[in-house]
């Protein structure tokens, strides 16, 4: 007969050394394959002779999507005598690329290429001149490509001379069974990580007896952080900077109140940049790296700290436990790992709602009003990092209405009171603050604007032929099938277009008012329910270059020039380590193929849903709240969905189920006292 399992034999085992020999491994095998080993990175290295010009040349990757410049990677060429190599590192394995195509500079030169080599998946072909004759053809503004004495000779034309690979690259480098030598090393790693964490288990043990408690935690805590930062610069070397930076970049030169993005983070910036003057060339890719470093392991060790607790809970509990347990390895930690490398703003988001729940909390803060004070504090800066975090003060209330409802049976009503005054003293800080900072920054209107077209789009979006926003609309055939096939992600992007706005550029009430009452009702319901249905085209990282080549930002080239000074770009066109590439696969696999990201992002709505309408425990309901209010804010008003908006749904979600799952049975015993 079935059976469930016993999980309470599970108190009975070493979890701390079962937590750090699994840990151990997984970090050994990273470091392993990054040390190239059996892995190298997937590169291609021309080697030319003689360059007689200084250019930048550029290889194009086809995965799929034809050539395009998202999937390229570049490397500055300087002319003089010798044999140069142009190494293209890149971000996916060849086995995954259909062709190549090289543009050797943008000006007509003569061009001598000795050879080419590929590396890939342990594989590695080297092709002289006469290979590459064969294995090659060229593309445009090409009038000699011919071998002589060993050399392959390209006589550019043109501003944008290319070649074209004509082998197949899948067949070329498919992946190879997993060998002996896998098998022999990764048993041995297993053992070494078995042994270390026997040692490491012993020597807390030892420390907790020997060592005054408070002390070892602190000593722990920060022997964790050391070993995890330099663990990060080595496994995840060299750092790179996203697209969602450059517009923080600009705003700390150019400050302006109301832009499409908030100022705050760039003041950071600005000082960051200030103190890597100050210190040493290149330091300001690395204060920032560990600003985001702090940040993640502060989530992390937050959220380790929480599941320690859950070992005498009930068995829903514990199996609620256990599958968290299992997407925070494999889906949120890995695209936490992902974030930590370029998408600042959401990391310091993270940190800042972390804070804000842990001084919330009554299991850490008394009712003082300092506590108060900071708390408000905190939500202000959160808003001027990222706009849509204007959710925290709605969530307060939220919690604070909850709290008065059940203040009756549960003695919430002082809390109703603290949690009141922080949520309105927010709603009043957050206009005054823009107020002082119009005094002294200049204003723009690229908020108002980016607002309405951005409402216009989700609506058009999701009612399709039932209105009429944009120029081109259901009124004729061709129009009508651009309005039925483009999604909120192609409208949202640009990649098709409707035309101009019927409306222009108006508030979002005379938008509703514009589409009538059903319409926007249908809107309303309609925009949640369809908002993960979105894929965004890439996962949204510049691939280790920071080329100052962006359109929308062209008239603040100084400020380009002076980050891209800061940057070192020329250090961080090959590519990133084996273990970034690898782990950018294993996302890019979740989220397109598996959908993962988009699955897990319901379930934990959901589960918020359920926290907010059940859990005694006030942070956990304003962490459901902050999940639940992030996701709607996306539907709404920006419906796409790239995985750094669903982590940021994603991540209040999770710590909200994390508090109510530790402190569960304390507030129960409260209530009933």
């Amino acid at each position: 007969m079935f059976s469930l399992p016993n999980f309470s034999r599970l108190n009975q085992l070493p979890l701390g050394s079962l937590a750090i020999a699994v840990s151990t491994f997984l970090i050994l095998i990273v470091i392993f394959h990054n040390t190239n080993l059996v892995f190298s990175t997937p590169q291609v290295v021309l080697q030319i002779v003689s360059p007689e010009k200084s250019d930048m040349y550029q290889l194009f990757y086809d995965t799929g999507k034809d050539f395009n410049e998202t999937e390229s990677v570049r490397y500055a060429v300087d002319k003089g005598e010798g044999i140069k190599d142009v190494i293209f590192g890149l971000p996916v394995p060849l086995d995954q690329v259909k062709s190549i195509r090289i543009d050797p500079g943008s000006q007509p030169t003569l061009i001598k290429i000795k050879s080419i080599q590929l590396t890939s998946a342990g594989k590695e072909y080297h092709w002289n001149a006469t290979e590459i004759l064969q294995n090659f053809r060229p593309a445009m503004y090409i009038d000699n490509f011919s071998e002589k004495e060993g050399l392959l000779y390209v006589s550019s034309t043109g501003i944008d001379p290319a070649f074209v690979s004509i082998v197949n690259f899948n067949t070329l480098f498919e992946d190879n069974l997993i060998t002996p030598i896998h098998l022999s090393v990764y048993l041995l790693i297993a053992v070494i990580s078995v042994i270390i964490s026997i040692f490491l288990s012993k020597t807390m043990s030892i420390a907790k007896t020997k060592i005054d408690g408070t002390l070892s935690k602190i000593l722990v805590i920060s022997f964790a952080a050391i070993i995890f930062t330099v663990l990060f610069y080595v496994i995840f070397s060299p750092p790179f900077l996203s697209f969602d930076s450059y517009h923080y970049m600009v705003l700390s030169f150019y400050p302006a109140i109301n832009d499409s993005h908030p100022l705050g983070f760039g003041f950071i910036l600005r000082l960051i940049s200030i103190i890597a003057v100050k210190l040493w060339d290149n330091a300001f890719v690395h204060l920032f790296i560990l600003f985001n470093i702090l940040c993640f392991f502060s989530i992390g060790w937050i959220i380790l700290k929480e599941i320690n607790h859950h070992i005498t809970i009930s068995l829903v509990q514990r199996i609620l436990s256990t599958m968290l347990i299992i997407s925070a390895i494999f889906f949120i930690v890995p695209a936490l790992f992902f974030l930590i490398n370029g998408f600042w703003t959401e990391m310091t988001s993270f940190l800042l709602i972390v804070l804000i729940s842990f001084f919330l909390s009554r299991e850490y803060v008394t009712h003082s009003k300092l506590n108060i004070i900071f708390v408000v504090l905190l939500s202000l800066l959160a808003y001027h990092v990222r706009y849509q975090l204007i959710i925290l003060p709605v969530a307060l209330i939220g919690v604070a209405v909850i709290c008065y409802m059940r203040g009756r049976f549960l003695n919430f009503f002082p809390l109703f009171l603290k949690w009141s005054a922080i949520a309105i003293s927010v709603f009043f800080l957050i206009p005054v603050s823009n107020y002082l900072a119009s005094c002294f920054m200049s204003s723009s209107n690229n908020a108002n604007y980016a607002k309405s077209m951005v409402v216009q789009t989700s609506i058009q979006c999701r009612l399709k032929c039932e209105i009429s926003l944009f120029e081109k609309d259901c009124n004729t055939a061709e129009s009508k099938q651009l309005v039925i096939d483009a999604t909120c992600t192609d409208l949202v992007h640009g990649v098709k277009s409707l035309g101009s706005s019927k409306l222009g550029v108006v508030s979002v009430p005379a938008i509703l008012k514009e589409i009538g009452f059903k319409n926007t009702m249908i809107w309303i319901i309609k925009s949640p329910l369809t908002f993960l249905r979105e894929k965004h085209y890439h996962l949204e990282y510049e691939m280790f270059k920071f080329d100052k080549n962006i359109r929308q930002l062209g008239k603040y080239y100084d400020v380009m020039e002076y980050y891209g000074n800061l940057i070192k770009v020329e250090d961080q066109l090959t590519g990133g380590s084996t273990a970034f590439n690898q782990l950018i696969q294993w996302i890019r696999y979740a989220y397109f193929e598996l959908s993962a990201y988009h699955v897990l992002t319901a379930v934990i709505v959901l589960t918020s849903l359920i926290i907010m309408c059940f859990s005694p425990n006030p942070t956990s309901i304003f962490l459901a709240l902050v999940c639940i209010g992030n996701f709607l804010v996306f539907s709404y008003l920006n419906p796409h969905a790239p995985l750094r908006y669903l982590m940021q749904i994603m991540v209040p979600g999770i710590m909200s189920l994390l508090v109510s799952l530790t402190y569960h049975l304390k507030w129960e015993l409260t209530a009933k006292s």
